[in-house]
């Protein structure tokens, strides 16, 4: 697994590219440790997958472009659905999958508040289209006023 365990690590591990060290160090520190473990309890997960450090450090990093909360959950899900360790892909496809839901949702309460809110009472029905919808019995009792008359 390796033992980074704070960012500044990171930029003194020889087994780190340029672009992975760069990503990382531009999160901030706290996010940084919240990935890092969360990638580490991934690995957890499947304890026959043999990882390196930079193994470790390319899925933090590129995984360090996504909201840590999200990425958190994707893995959560990901550990019950998948046998074989996640691809970064697949942690992708996840999170925007997590996204695309949350947004879903968050549309349809929206949706139905302006509903509410427009809510405009139904046009009263002409006399004489009432009159027929009597006469087919579609009318079980009239109410007139307060009154109702049946």
């Amino acid at each position: 697994m390796g033992n980074l365990t704070h960012i500044s690590d990171i930029s003194r591990a020889s087994t780190h590219s340029n672009e992975v060290v760069g990503d990382i160090a531009a999160m901030p520190e706290y996010e940084y440790n919240q990935l890092h473990m969360t990638v580490k309890e991934l690995v957890a997960a499947y304890p026959s997958l043999q990882t390196s450090p930079l193994t470790v450090g390319v899925y933090v990093a590129d995984l360090s472009r996504l909201p840590v909360a999200d990425v958190k959950e994707a893995i959560r899900n990901l550990r019950t659905k998948l046998t074989y360790f996640p691809s970064v892909s697949e942690i992708y496809q996840e999170v925007f999958y997590i996204q695309q839901q949350r947004a879903r949702k968050k549309a349809e309460i929206e949706t139905r508040q302006r509903l509410n809110e427009n809510k405009v009472e139904g046009i009263p029905m002409p006399p004489d289209i009432k009159e027929i919808f009597k006469k087919m019995g579609l009318f079980k009792r009239e109410i007139v006023g307060n009154a109702v008359d049946e």
